[in-house]
């Protein structure tokens, strides 16, 4: 009865971890939907900002983006080139050109959040399905 027990124990486990990783990477997705968004406003901001002529363009930079380096993290390499892209020769150019420059980016990363979040609510019902069947495969292996 207890070797049972334990069996019964082990593999409600097995499911409930595979289930919760589906929904980990799920999650994942979600992150950095949110993250371009974060960085999209930020843009917004920074544009307006460059379009008031409000100072230095360092300071309107940490002001716009205020813990980028944790946004950084969740976001995929492609999405750190675009990133790194519009830093590279941004204060280079008069605030005319630099106010254009952020609206092109800001159309560059709204279409990038328009095409995930077509794709994402797939995906995420994909991954916690895949999730829940591979436990489910696995207690049925394991019986």
């Amino acid at each position: 009865m207890p070797r049972l027990l334990f069996k019964f124990l082990g593999l409600s486990f097995l499911l409930l971890c595979c289930t919760a990783f589906g929904f980990f990477k799920a999650n994942t997705l979600k992150s950095r939907l949110d993250a371009l968004e974060k960085i999209k406003n930020g843009l917004l901001t920074l544009k307006e900002r460059l379009r008031l002529h409000s100072g230095d363009k360092n300071r309107l930079i940490s002001g716009c983006f205020p813990n980028i380096d944790k946004l950084l993290q969740s976001l995929p390499p492609e999405d750190k080139k675009l990133w790194n892209e519009f830093f590279a020769h941004f204060g280079c150019s008069d605030t005319k050109s630099e106010y254009e420059r952020c609206a092109s980016f800001i159309t560059l990363f709204d279409n990038k959040i328009n095409t995930l979040s077509r794709e994402i609510g797939e995906q995420q019902k994909l991954y916690k399905s895949l999730g829940f069947f591979s436990g489910v495969f696995l207690c049925i292996f394991f019986i």
